[in-house]
């Protein structure tokens, strides 16, 4: 179910132009922020790929079922069976299981106000759309637009919860918190009529809904304020590890950039796979942060032009084209900025991959500045 409700205001030229000169200041923070992150991720990004080098050029891989002395304190690759000592227990609704980790999730039933604004030209509108939903958070109805009819309650909410097994052995080795937290791979867990009756000790309203405990009256028909909660576990089964032998037990390795070394894959892998799917993840997770970097650019950009897009848009015909241009020449200018950060980073990190990179920047806003200047003689000449 949803609703909605509708403000329509007049805003005037130089309200306007207020508001996007507001948003310049917001543009001179942005594209700092954004530096700074793309030059952090550029220096991860190279601490990693030399941890992995490093640990690769370091890594015995032996037999994990059983612990070899003359292998202590080195980095260390086998394939073995997870195991648990014991079952591992969630005390709010007493659910116990025999897992590495037993995760309780939770959502809460309400109402969720979702705002739109459109401005065109002296009029700006803005609608406020209500709808009824799972949240995985409490939604405070105090600031809604239109409160009338839509009052959340969140007296039943209970938060998620990770419950961790103390004592896990992979092989004959023991496992570090470390490498406890890395075992993610999770699958719902069954809920039986006796679990039930363990949760509704705790719970006397609960009641099952397929994969769900429900916490309100009736699972068709949900309420504000209804809780269902699920339950999931990470079961022991073959993994493949790298980290640092100490005695019996695993831990993570600390590398020649101060990170540590800890690595966790599901199944049979050796240690030459292990690296490259880890490789593979950097560059990946790299390429995400650089392009994430690159919007919030060209987002500070905008807000910066904002004023003269306003402006532009009371000019009959050539307002949208000037609108078209400054978007472009932000993109691009966006590009080259992301650019000479990223070739910063590498210089720090890798000074001769850097340079190069800092060549091609160098070059991209030289082919830029010359093209300015070629268009703007054209101009003038004509």
């Amino acid at each position: 179910m949803s609703d909605s409700h509708v403000e329509v205001e007049s805003v005037s030229f130089f309200g306007q132009l207020k508001s996007a000169i507001g948003g310049v200041v917001t543009g001179f923070v942005l594209i700092p922020v954004a530096c700074s992150a793309l030059l952090w991720n550029e220096c991860r990004s190279a601490d990693r790929y030399k941890d992995l080098e490093e640990g690769a050029g370091a890594v015995v891989s032996v037999d994990g079922g059983k612990v070899d002395k003359g292998n202590d304190g080195k980095l260390v690759h086998f394939t073995a069976d997870a195991k648990v000592d014991g079952k591992i227990k969630d005390k709010k609704f007493g659910v116990e299981a025999e897992a590495i980790k037993l995760v309780r999730e939770t959502e809460i039933y309400q109402w969720v106000e979702n705002k739109k604004t459109e401005t065109k030209g002296d009029k700006k509108k803005t609608t406020y759309t209500y709808e009824k939903k799972w949240s995985d958070e409490p939604v405070s109805s105090s600031n809604f637009k239109k409160k009338k009819g839509h009052s959340n309650s969140s007296d039943r909410f209970v938060k998620g919860e990770t419950v961790k097994a103390k004592d896990v052995t992979v092989g004959g080795y023991e496992m570090s918190d470390t490498f406890i937290s890395k075992f993610t791979k999770t699958e719902a867990m069954e809920l039986s009529k006796k679990k039930l009756a363990k949760i509704k000790e705790k719970m006397s309203d609960a009641k099952l809904n397929g994969d769900f405990v429900y916490l309100g009256e009736d699972p068709d028909s949900p309420a504000i304020g209804d809780v269902r909660v699920t339950f999931k576990v990470a079961l022991p089964e073959t993994v493949s590890l790298i980290g640092k032998q100490s005695g019996k037990k695993l831990s993570a390795h600390k590398t020649k950039t101060g990170n540590e070394l800890a690595e966790l894959r599901y199944g049979k892998m050796t240690a030459d796979e292990m690296f490259a799917a880890a490789e593979s993840d950097n560059f990946i997770l790299t390429w995400i942060l650089r392009i994430v970097g690159l919007f919030f650019i060209f987002g500070g950009l905008m807000a910066i032009f904002r004023p003269l897009t306003v402006v532009s848009d009371r000019i009959p015909l050539i307002g949208g084209v000037i609108s078209s241009s400054v978007a472009l020449f932000a993109g691009v200018v966006s590009f080259g900025i992301t650019l000479g950060v990223v070739s910063v980073g590498w210089i720090i990190a890798r000074p001769m991959l850097g340079l190069g990179l800092c060549l091609c920047s160098l070059t991209f806003f030289g082919i830029l500045i010359g093209l300015g200047v070629t268009m703007a003689k054209k101009k003038k000449a004509e």
